[in-house]
C-alpha cells in the first residue's frame, strides 16, 4: 500500500483549520473599542519588596490609587511587577478590585496568573474598563500565591481615563 504524501496531508490538515469560521476553534472574534484621549494618568509606584505566601487575595501594599471622573469614561489599568519565588514553580495570581470590592472586581475573565522562579522576572498585564461612571473611585491591586512563597521586588501601576 502507498505511503501518503506527509506534506500533502498537512496541507489539506492546515487548509481545513484555517477555513473554520473563528466561534469553532473556541475563541470569539476581536472587537474594536474606542475611548478616545485619556488625559489623566495616576500611579503607584513601589520600591519596597513584600512577599505573599497565602492562597487568599491579600492586597498589595501602596497601590491604590483614587480618582473622580466627571464622565463616563474609559479606565486603563496596567499594572508591572518583578516578582521572584522561593522555589521554581511558584505561581502568583493578580486581579485588580474597583470601588473596595462593592462595585466589581476587574478582571472578569479571572485573575492574571504569573509563574515565578528563584530568578527575578519582569511580569506586566493591562485592562480595560469601558463604561465607568461619574464619581469617586478606587483601583487596588491583589495577590494570591500556589505553590510557595512569592516576592514582588517592585511594581507600578498606572491608571489613565478620560475627565
Amino acid at each position: 500500500m502507498p505511503r501518503p504524501d506527509r506534506r500533502a496531508l498537512l496541507t489539506a490538515l492546515a487548509a481545513a483549520v484555517l477555513s473554520l469560521p473563528v466561534t469553532a476553534i473556541g475563541s470569539l472574534p476581536a472587537a474594536a473599542l474606542s475611548c478616545g484621549i485619556l488625559p489623566y494618568t495616576e500611579a503607584a509606584v513601589s520600591r519596597r519588596a513584600q512577599t505573599a505566601d497565602t492562597h487568599e487575595f491579600v492586597d498589595v501594599v501602596g497601590s491604590t490609587i483614587r480618582f473622580r471622573t466627571r464622565e463616563t469614561t474609559c479606565i486603563v489599568v496596567q499594572f508591572s511587577a518583578e516578582i521572584s519565588a522561593a522555589g521554581d514553580g511558584s505561581v502568583v495570581q493578580v486581579r485588580a478590585v474597583r470601588n473596595d470590592g462593592a462595585e466589581d472586581v476587574v478582571n472578569l475573565e479571572g485573575p492574571v496568573q504569573f509563574a515565578a522562579g528563584r530568578v527575578p522576572d519582569g511580569r506586566s498585564y493591562g485592562l480595560l474598563l469601558p463604561a465607568v461612571r461619574p464619581g469617586l473611585h478606587t483601583v487596588r491591586l491583589q495577590v494570591r500565591v500556589r505553590g510557595g512563597a512569592v516576592t514582588l521586588r517592585t511594581f507600578s501601576m498606572n491608571v489613565r481615563r478620560g475627565g
